[in-house]
């Protein structure tokens, strides 16, 4: 091979200065280095041939520019390339360039090869984080809804009940994820006696409250043909209260506290709910309208019952 062959086995031209012969040195022997192909395939040898190639050009340049000769003398070249010839008949050159070829066409196929790989591994790992976004957010969700049992997912028809959760698991889930610190503040109480109503049937009926001292309370009546809430009220400790209420049956459910931190977090987390076990009667006989006395404590003689009930069921 003579100097000429060798500057185009680097892909230089032949008035390259040595930093140019090493840059296009450097860069080749990267590109066809046998380590970016699989060992001991086609491929692999062909690199280790080009690399070979390439190492023989950039020594043999060097030397001659170290020695100021930009090419070796003509009997040498020709001893060069009768010792290159080939069964084929064809020159180093022309093997030289086959090669190259080659290798540069497996390059090509396994940088696409490469690539589609890449492509593969971005659609994993994009997935995965899809699916670890999903499980950070049910966990979100979990923690909100046993900190606030009133919280639901907008458009969904049936809410998440983490009592429905702890059941099947046989474990409280309250007692492995701790609360969040309560910090809302509290406001004044309503007035005793303040009434919503949620009906446009007028309130006929009497129904009197009498509640004890020490807790406040929070009436609901239940309409038990609709299943509606028609009625709230506020009964303040000690207090009475007289209100009128539509014709039918209620139930009614109420919830008690010391403190009042208005309408969305009622009395905070010492909220205790109870219901009425038998329906209030709103009725009219012959006497007039009739409704109960209902009165908030235990009474020896009393003959309602009271239950226990969670505060979604309120």
């Amino acid at each position: 091979m003579n100097s000429k062959s060798y500057y185009e086995v680097l892909g230089v031209s032949a008035t390259a200065n040595p930093e140019e012969i090493r840059s296009a040195y450097l860069l080749r022997t990267r590109m066809y280095h046998p380590d970016r192909f699989p060992s001991q395939s086609k491929e692999w040898h062909l690199a280790n041939d080009m690399l070979k190639e390439l190492n023989q050009a950039y020594a043999a340049l060097r030397e001659s520019r170290q020695r100021s000769a930009p090419n070796y003398s003509q009997a040498s070249a020709q001893k060069t390339r009768e010792s290159r010839s080939t069964p084929s008949g064809k020159s180093a050159d022309q093997n030289a360039d086959e090669k190259a070829e080659k290798v540069n066409a497996a390059f090509s196929r396994y940088s696409d090869l490469h690539k589609r790989s890449r492509k593969r591994n971005f659609a994993a790992t994009f997935f995965r984080g899809v699916g670890v976004l999903l499980l950070i957010s049910a966990l979100i969700f979990l923690l909100v809804r046993l900190n606030n049992p009133k919280f639901t997912i907008p458009y969904l028809t049936r809410s998440i009940s983490t009592e429905s959760i702890s059941k099947p698991l046989g474990i409280s889930l309250s007692s492995i994820i701790p609360k969040a610190k309560f910090s809302a503040t509290a406001v004044p109480l309503p007035a005793n006696g303040s009434i919503t109503r949620f009906t446009s049937d007028k309130g006929v009926a009497p129904l009197h409250i009498i509640a004890p001292q020490g807790d406040h309370y929070l009436i609901r009546l239940y309409n038990q043909a609709t299943g509606h809430l028609d009625v709230s009220l506020f009964v303040k400790n000690g207090q009475t209260a007289d209100v009128l209420i539509p014709l039918g049956n209620y139930t009614m459910k109420y919830v008690m506290g010391t403190v009042w931190y208005g309408d969305k977090y009622l009395f905070g987390p010492n909220s205790l709910y109870n219901k009425v076990d038998d329906p209030l009667m709103f009725y009219r006989d012959t006497e007039g309208y009739k409704g109960p006395t209902v009165t908030l404590c235990k009474l020896p003689n009393g003959t309602q019952g009271t239950s226990r009930i969670s505060p979604e069921s309120f």
